[in-house]
């Protein structure tokens, strides 16, 4: 698709600058053991002149973009390639790459200034002396995006158990579930808080396990912490962190006062002559 850019080259000819993207979104299925992948964006530039690439920035720490040269002439294709660092993520995460560049404005030849009919003795004179460098157009910015999807081979829901303040202090039950070929076995569990207390249930082993939270009491704000310890063989999903919480009851917001039915302007005079009737018959009786 091709972009006017906002301002005219010297000549008053509207100048085009375009970098055909193969595609403005990738998507890559993450293995479990995996640490860091590529997505590679390609493009062509599809305008009139060369097009300088300003800047390749990301909305994440986590991920590296580079292109590969920084200018690409007219027709000339390349790469813009994003090093992602996946870490402990997991699920569904969306990144984004800005690429920022602009194109060439045309360069004006020198101008030859002739001497006037009949001054031999004046020389030509060539203004500027020197050929000016290319300028560039105004700056136009691509959005490229990156879909990672990574498995999550121990899934704990809920992922926050929660009482309330005051509440019964009932157990409550976590489900976890192994997704990997290969089963891995909940070895540990442990609950970073005293007051709530924690029990692990073998449903079906290396797959399904149940743990069972019980809090000694309700009767105070808490937030607290479960580590689950297991034997799978890729260190990052070694340990897996879930939550609980007592935490206090939500209020529930006083209703907004209504406004007084507007009275139109002709029928005030009324308005006010039956409320007076209506005092008047209040008076009366109470006498």
């Amino acid at each position: 698709m091709k972009r006017l850019c906002a301002a005219l080259v010297l000549l008053g000819t509207p100048c085009w600058a375009d970098l055909d993207f193969n595609t403005h979104r990738n998507v890559y299925k993450a293995k479990p053991d995996e640490e860091s992948f590529e997505s590679v964006f390609t493009f062509k530039n599809t305008g009139k002149h060369p097009v300088v690439i300003q800047s390749v920035d990301s909305n994440c720490g986590c991920i590296r973009a580079t292109a590969d040269k920084e200018r690409y002439g007219k027709g000339e294709s390349g790469t813009i390639t994003a090093v992602f660092k996946i870490g402990g993520g997991e699920g569904i995460q969306t990144k984004h790459v800005s690429v920022l560049y602009a194109e060439e404005q045309p360069v004006v030849k020198p101008k030859v200034i002739a001497p006037a009919a009949g001054d031999l003795a004046t020389a030509p004179v060539v203004e500027p002396a020197t050929p000016p460098k290319p300028v560039l157009g105004p700056a136009i910015t691509d959005r490229l995006s990156v879909e990672l999807h990574v498995p999550t081979l121990v899934q704990v829901e809920p992922k926050i158990t929660k009482w309330t303040v005051g509440q019964a202090a009932d157990p409550k039950t976590v489900r976890v579930t192994m997704n990997h070929e290969q089963p891995i076995i909940l070895k540990e569990v442990r609950s970073s808080r005293e007051n709530v207390t924690v029990e692990t249930k073998e449903i079906e082993t290396g797959k399904i396990y149940e743990l069972t939270l019980t809090p000694a009491s309700t009767g105070k704000v808490q937030l607290g912490m479960l580590t689950l310890v297991t034997d799978c063989e890729i260190k990052k999903h070694q340990k897996k962190l879930a939550f609980f919480s007592i935490q206090r009851a939500q209020s529930r917001p006083e209703p907004a006062p209504q406004p007084a039915p507007e009275v139109p302007a002709e029928a005030a005079p009324q308005a006010a002559d039956a409320v007076t009737a209506e005092s008047s018959t209040k008076a009366s009786s109470s006498l």
